[in-house]
């Protein structure tokens, strides 16, 4: 292998934090701190989640993905 020869392209991963029960500012600042990103966030109404809170994540926590893939999240708009 020469001295011009490229590096390797490296993977680089996240582990996906449990988001579930979080206000969004903190689960946004947990993706941001496991190296992972914020997909597509969607907003439903729900009587028993607390405005604002994750109600749910496309990707299960403890998951392992690279970190260009997106965590998409539902988000409560309150009753």
């Amino acid at each position: 292998k020469g001295a011009n020869a490229p590096a390797p392209k490296v993977l680089k991963f996240c582990t996906v934090p449990k988001l579930k029960g979080k206000k969004f500012a903190a689960a946004r600042t947990a993706l941001t701190k496991a190296h992972c990103a914020v997909g597509t966030v969607r907003k439903i109404r729900s009587n028993t989640v607390a405005r604002g809170s994750v109600i749910s994540q496309r990707i299960p926590p403890g998951t392992q993905q690279a970190t260009s893939r997106k965590v998409n999240l539902v988000v409560s708009s309150g009753p």
